[in-house]
């Protein structure tokens, strides 16, 4: 059950992080526009290893800001 519980916080996080893959930059406190960023396209991976039996991989395909 810990190991399910574990699992599901770490996917959580990589939809949160995935999601801000097209997200502006916030605004300078002296009111100058935000910056556009702009990632590289291409498959990106992460994985998560504790050393014992869990592991979690990602995987995602970047395209124009998007992820596809």
């Amino acid at each position: 059950m810990k190991k399910l519980a574990t699992i599901s916080v770490l996917l959580l996080i990589s939809i949160f992080v995935l999601s801000g893959c097209g997200a502006q930059a916030p605004t300078q406190s002296n009111n100058q526009a935000p910056v556009e960023i702009n990632y590289e396209d291409g498959t990106y991976r992460g994985a998560f290893l504790d050393g014992g039996e869990m592991q979690v991989n990602v995987q995602f395909t970047l395209e124009d800001n998007v992820v596809t």
